[in-house]
């Protein structure tokens, strides 16, 4: 798909997803798109049922299929399979970072799904990187 058609885009499906999370969905992506989700086990989510904007403010309502033989269900309390905590929160830190890259915020985009990996990193440089980036793509236009 084009960069017009990802922006202009309210769904995507997990084959669209996976093509997030190597990079090539989009086939004309300008300079410094280089977002991308983790690869699947830590993937959390399988697709997006609607992503929308208003304004300054926006929605991303998304969907993760519930497998009983993932592998967090393997080692977090075997017997009673609870999803993690952690992974709840991961999903949301991908899905905010997915839907920044919507918007257009460019730049070095990687780091919000590298930063997942400490709470430090989330509470602090990926979420000031979309609403910078976010806010100077918007000005640009």
């Amino acid at each position: 798909m084009t960069y017009q058609e990802f922006m202009e885009r309210g769904h995507f499906d997990l084959k669209e997803i996976l093509a997030v999370v190597y990079g090539n969905l989009v086939s004309d992506a300008p300079k410094g798109m280089d977002a991308k989700l983790p690869a699947p086990p830590l993937l959390m989510v399988d697709r997006v049922l609607s992503i929308t904007k208003n304004n300054r403010q926006g929605t991303i309502v998304a969907e993760q299929d519930i497998r009983l033989d993932a592998w967090y269900f393997q080692c977090h309390l075997p017997g009673d399979p609870v999803q993690p905590g952690c992974l709840c929160v991961d999903a949301v830190w991908q899905l905010l970072g997915f839907y920044c890259l919507w918007r257009g915020a460019l730049g070095q985009a990687g780091r919000w799904a590298a930063a997942r990996s400490s709470s430090a990193a989330r509470s602090g440089p990926t979420t000031r990187w979309c609403a910078m980036k976010s806010t100077s793509s918007a000005s640009s236009t």
